[in-house]
Protein backbone atom coordinates (compact mmCIF):
# COMPACT_ATOMS: atom_id res chain seq x y z
CA UNK A 1 0.00 0.00 0.00
CA UNK A 2 1.45 3.36 -1.01
CA UNK A 3 0.95 5.92 1.74
CA UNK A 4 -0.06 9.47 0.86
CA UNK A 5 2.83 11.93 0.98
CA UNK A 6 5.53 9.26 0.59
CA UNK A 7 7.97 9.16 -2.29
CA UNK A 8 10.92 6.99 -3.20
CA UNK A 9 14.01 8.67 -4.60
CA UNK A 10 17.46 7.74 -5.72
CA UNK A 11 19.68 10.55 -4.49
CA UNK A 12 22.10 12.35 -6.64
CA UNK A 13 23.40 15.82 -7.22
CA UNK A 14 19.85 17.09 -7.53
CA UNK A 15 19.24 16.46 -3.82
CA UNK A 16 17.36 13.22 -4.33
CA UNK A 17 14.59 14.40 -6.61
CA UNK A 18 15.29 11.85 -9.34
CA UNK A 19 12.60 9.17 -9.66
CA UNK A 20 13.31 5.80 -8.02
CA UNK A 21 13.90 4.19 -11.41
CA UNK A 22 17.26 5.99 -11.71
CA UNK A 23 20.52 4.85 -10.14
CA UNK A 24 21.79 6.46 -6.95
CA UNK A 25 21.33 6.21 -3.21
CA UNK A 26 17.74 5.11 -2.53
CA UNK A 27 15.61 6.84 0.05
CA UNK A 28 12.01 7.44 0.94
CA UNK A 29 10.72 10.77 2.16
CA UNK A 30 7.52 11.85 3.85
CA UNK A 31 6.24 15.21 2.68
CA UNK A 32 2.72 15.96 3.89
CA UNK A 33 1.53 19.26 2.45
CA UNK A 34 4.66 19.46 0.26
CA UNK A 35 7.10 20.06 3.13
CA UNK A 36 9.58 17.23 3.75
CA UNK A 37 9.46 16.18 7.41
CA UNK A 38 11.21 12.80 7.34
CA UNK A 39 13.72 10.75 5.37
CA UNK A 40 14.79 7.11 5.40
CA UNK A 41 17.97 6.09 3.56
CA UNK A 42 18.37 2.45 2.61
CA UNK A 43 20.86 0.08 1.05
CA UNK A 44 20.98 -3.56 0.01
CA UNK A 45 23.19 -6.48 0.89
CA UNK A 46 23.12 -9.91 -0.75
CA UNK A 47 22.39 -12.74 1.66
CA UNK A 48 23.12 -16.16 0.17
CA UNK A 49 21.94 -18.12 3.21
CA UNK A 50 18.45 -16.56 3.25
CA UNK A 51 16.40 -17.63 0.27
CA UNK A 52 19.46 -18.55 -1.78
CA UNK A 53 21.18 -21.88 -2.32
CA UNK A 54 20.13 -23.24 1.06
CA UNK A 55 16.50 -22.86 -0.03
CA UNK A 56 16.75 -24.35 -3.51
CA UNK A 57 16.88 -21.06 -5.41
CA UNK A 58 19.73 -22.18 -7.70
CA UNK A 59 22.30 -20.34 -5.62
CA UNK A 60 20.75 -16.91 -6.23
CA UNK A 61 21.23 -14.68 -3.23
CA UNK A 62 18.28 -12.64 -1.99
CA UNK A 63 18.83 -9.05 -0.91
CA UNK A 64 18.38 -7.81 2.61
CA UNK A 65 17.47 -4.13 2.67
CA UNK A 66 19.29 -2.11 5.32
CA UNK A 67 17.71 0.98 6.79
CA UNK A 68 20.87 3.04 7.05
CA UNK A 69 19.68 6.42 8.24
CA UNK A 70 16.40 7.82 9.52
CA UNK A 71 15.54 11.41 10.34
CA UNK A 72 12.24 12.98 11.34
CA UNK A 73 12.14 16.69 12.17
CA UNK A 74 11.72 17.11 15.95
CA UNK A 75 8.39 18.92 15.68
CA UNK A 76 6.96 15.98 13.68
CA UNK A 77 8.12 13.14 15.94
CA UNK A 78 5.59 10.90 17.70
CA UNK A 79 3.15 11.44 14.81
CA UNK A 80 3.69 8.16 12.95
CA UNK A 81 6.11 9.55 10.34
CA UNK A 82 8.71 6.80 10.85
CA UNK A 83 5.96 4.16 10.76
CA UNK A 84 4.82 5.48 7.36
CA UNK A 85 8.40 5.49 6.04
CA UNK A 86 9.00 1.99 7.41
CA UNK A 87 5.75 0.57 6.02
CA UNK A 88 6.46 2.12 2.61
CA UNK A 89 10.01 0.73 2.55
CA UNK A 90 8.84 -2.69 3.75
CA UNK A 91 6.29 -2.88 0.94
CA UNK A 92 8.89 -1.84 -1.65
CA UNK A 93 11.29 -4.50 -0.32
CA UNK A 94 8.60 -7.19 -0.54
CA UNK A 95 7.74 -6.23 -4.12
CA UNK A 96 11.45 -6.33 -5.02
CA UNK A 97 11.78 -9.89 -3.66
CA UNK A 98 13.92 -8.96 -0.66
CA UNK A 99 14.08 -11.41 2.21
CA UNK A 100 13.70 -8.67 4.83
CA UNK A 101 14.74 -5.40 6.42
CA UNK A 102 17.51 -4.71 8.90
CA UNK A 103 18.84 -1.73 10.79
CA UNK A 104 21.09 -1.10 13.71
CA UNK A 105 20.58 1.24 16.64
CA UNK A 106 22.83 2.47 19.41
CA UNK A 107 22.73 0.20 22.44
CA UNK A 108 21.56 3.06 24.67
CA UNK A 109 18.82 4.31 22.32
CA UNK A 110 15.99 2.52 24.11
CA UNK A 111 13.36 4.85 22.61
CA UNK A 112 14.37 3.69 19.11
CA UNK A 113 14.41 0.06 20.25
CA UNK A 114 10.83 0.38 21.52
CA UNK A 115 9.75 1.94 18.21
CA UNK A 116 11.33 -0.83 16.13
CA UNK A 117 9.88 -3.54 18.36
CA UNK A 118 6.41 -1.96 18.09
CA UNK A 119 6.71 -2.52 14.32
CA UNK A 120 7.39 -6.22 14.85
CA UNK A 121 11.15 -6.05 14.34
CA UNK A 122 13.32 -8.29 16.48
CA UNK A 123 17.00 -8.24 17.37
CA UNK A 124 19.25 -11.26 17.50
CA UNK A 125 22.52 -9.77 16.30
CA UNK A 126 25.16 -7.77 18.06
CA UNK A 127 27.28 -5.32 16.04
CA UNK A 128 31.04 -5.20 16.60
CA UNK A 129 33.16 -2.37 15.29
CA UNK A 130 36.68 -1.05 15.21
CA UNK A 131 36.41 2.71 14.82
CA UNK A 132 39.29 4.94 13.76
CA UNK A 133 37.75 8.21 14.91
CA UNK A 134 35.89 9.44 17.97
CA UNK A 135 32.24 10.09 17.43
Amino acid sequence: MHAVGLQSHHGGRDGGTQPASRRGRPRSSCSPGGSRVGDLLRGRDACAWRGGAAHGDKGRAKDIWWIQSVYVKPEHRKQGIFRKLYDHTKEEARRAGSCGLRLYADTNNTRAHATYESLGMTSHYQVYESMFTDY
